[in-house]
C-alpha cells in the first residue's frame, strides 16, 4: 500500500509540477514524496522552508498530506 501511495503522489506531482512550471514560466524542482507510517515520526526540512498540511478522515481512518515549499532564491 505505502509504494501505491507514493506512487499516486509521484503521479500527481508530475502532473502539478507541469502546470506550475507553464504558469510560473520557469523551472519547478521536486523531491522524491516520502510515506510515513506510525505514530512517533521526526521529519526534518530544510531552514527557510514553508509547508503545508492538509488533514484527511476516512473509512479507513486519518491521514495527513504535507507539502514542503522552499523558493530557490532563498537557498
Amino acid at each position: 500500500v505505502c509504494d501505491g501511495v507514493a506512487e499516486l503522489v509521484n503521479i500527481i506531482a508530475g502532473q502539478a509540477k507541469a502546470q506550475f512550471s507553464e504558469q510560473l514560466s520557469s523551472v519547478v524542482a521536486l523531491g522524491l514524496p516520502s510515506v510515513v507510517v506510525g505514530e512517533k515520526y521526526e521529519v526534518l526540512y530544510p531552514s527557510k522552508t514553508v509547508w503545508i498540511e492538509i488533514p484527511f478522515t476516512g473509512e479507513l481512518g486519518a491521514f495527513s498530506l504535507r507539502v514542503t515549499l522552499q523558493n530557490g532564491k532563498n537557498g
